[in-house]
């Protein structure tokens, strides 16, 4: 049989691959391309894409020169490099693409973050353990992936960090869903729950609207998303922040802040379980700032992956079956105006 011109010596099998490779425009946006489309994959697919590439386009030359005998070995020695790179690196991109829902279920374990210090929805037990209504969630979460729960304590400022930094899988703690907040983590919809924000002061102290903590110290839980404004616009002055809640009801009790500002869910329920402790202080509520509904979060990457949409699943039917308002009611005792209104809205 002749020979057919070099121009026309290809091998059928990368035939396609050299086309679409012979582009060098294609060649040099290729991994940013598939980055853009791609992002779990980190361009290890369009890695060893290229590396296939370079290997045909070496056979390609190595048959343009000489006799096909003398190649043949060097062709598929060649050939063989190129098909291993590009099956190492399309192992890699599939199990890049399972993601975090295949790797909780594959490990057994779901790692929680949940608050420790923020009674009823989070809180620590006689024994130690960590309960409450979001503990309670965390649970249900794991029944429904058939995996074991680990929780574990977080604070308004490291439980988006841990989340960021792999230490949990998922966090529940009582996080308010703001623009900022949605471009550090996933935070998932719908959104399981609402508080406003109050104020716990000293009669003593005279304190009766927003207005009145001018020039006061005020204590308040590192974290919260309205302590800048409540620090710049009313205060004018740092506030005295801490990482719990236990310490800064401490700082109150000891007359080192006039008042503590945070959720309006939790002071309201701490002065109905305690009221001889809190008897010397009033309940404000602070208008300035509109009930904010709180969101769960996965991490950023994952919002619109496996593992995002089944929590988002998960939310929607807590809302549906009427979860949420059982919880609420076994742990805060009543059900809120905008749970209700947001479990009918499901339905």
């Amino acid at each position: 049989m002749p020979d057919r011109p070099q121009a026309q010596r290809r091998l059928g099998s990368g035939h396609l691959l050299l086309v679409l490779f012979k582009c060098d425009a294609l060649r040099s946006r290729l991994p940013q391309l598939c980055a853009g489309h791609l992002p779990r994959l980190n361009a290890w697919l369009c890695y060893g894409l290229l590396m296939s590439w370079l290997a045909l386009k070496a056979t390609r030359v190595s048959m343009n020169q000489g006799s096909e005998m003398v190649n043949k070995r060097a062709i598929f020695g060649k050939l063989k490099h190129g098909v291993l790179g590009l099956s190492v690196m399309l192992a890699t991109a599939t199990a890049a693409l399972a993601g975090q829902l295949e790797d909780i279920k594959a490990k057994g374990t779901l790692v929680v973050g949940v608050k420790a210090d923020y009674p009823p929805w989070g809180m620590r037990d006689a024994s130690g353990a960590i309960v409450g209504l979001e503990p309670d969630l965390a649970a249900d979460v794991a029944k429904r992936l058939g995996v074991k729960l680990e929780l574990v304590a977080v604070v308004s400022s490291n439980r988006m960090q841990f989340l960021q930094q792999g230490k949990i899988d998922l966090m529940i703690a009582t996080m308010s869903d703001t623009p900022e907040r949605r471009k550090v983590v996933g935070i998932i919809d719908p959104l399981y729950y609402a508080a406003g924000v109050g104020l716990l002061a000293n009669k003593q102290a005279g304190v009766k609207s927003i207005a009145d903590l001018k020039g006061k110290p005020v204590c308040a839980i590192q974290g919260a998303f309205y302590n800048n404004d409540l620090q710049s616009k009313y205060t004018g002055q740092d506030l005295v922040a801490f990482k719990g809640v236990p310490e800064a009801e401490q700082a109150l009790l000891d007359g080192r802040c006039v008042g503590l500002v945070y959720d309006d869910v939790v002071l309201l329920w701490q002065k109905s379980q305690d009221a001889a402790k809190w008897a010397n202080f009033d309940f404000i509520q602070l208008p300035e700032w509109a009930a904010v509904p709180w969101g769960l979060s996965v991490k950023l990457e994952e919002v619109d992956q496996p593992w995002g949409k089944f929590m988002s699943a998960t939310v929607t039917d807590w809302l549906k079956s009427g979860t949420l308002l059982t919880l609420e009611k076994k742990w805060v005792g009543s059900n809120t105006k905008w749970l209700q209104e947001s479990s009918a809205k499901a339905k």
